[in-house]
């Protein structure tokens, strides 16, 4: 082989080699990164809380002193449920966030004004 010959297959040769490291060092991190999710999600697994008991209630029964009083997750919960099934009773399918956010606003201020009403009542007032 002449020397511009033997230079383009070293050259030739060296890229091939580049690329195929390159390749085992992408394969070598995808497997890496693969152990590390694997045990990441184990270890969340493990230290992951129990699901809480199941709590069976009426929303019909839920009065405005029940949601006026409860814990703010708790009250964001039941607002919730009590939106959607007073909306969906009143065949109200479609949705806007600025008007349910409103409602529930509304229907929360009118049970600390009345805590002795049903809540479903205050959301179905909106």
């Amino acid at each position: 082989m002449n020397f511009i010959a033997k230079s383009t297959f070293a050259v030739g040769l060296s890229v091939a080699l580049i690329g195929c490291n390159q390749q085992a060092a992408e394969e070598a991190d995808t497997g890496e990164a693969n152990v590390e999710a694997e045990a990441a999600t184990e270890e969340t697994a493990e230290t992951a809380e129990a699901p809480a008991e199941p709590v069976e209630f009426d929303l019909a029964q839920i009065t405005c002193w029940d949601l006026s009083t409860s814990e703010d997750e708790d009250r964001a919960f039941a607002s919730t449920m009590l939106y959607g099934y007073a909306a969906g009773q009143a065949g109200q399918s479609a949705q806007n966030s600025e008007e349910v956010e409103a409602r529930i606003v509304s229907a929360i201020e009118f049970c600390v004004e009345n805590p002795d009403s049903m809540a479903l009542e205050a959301f179905k007032q909106g």
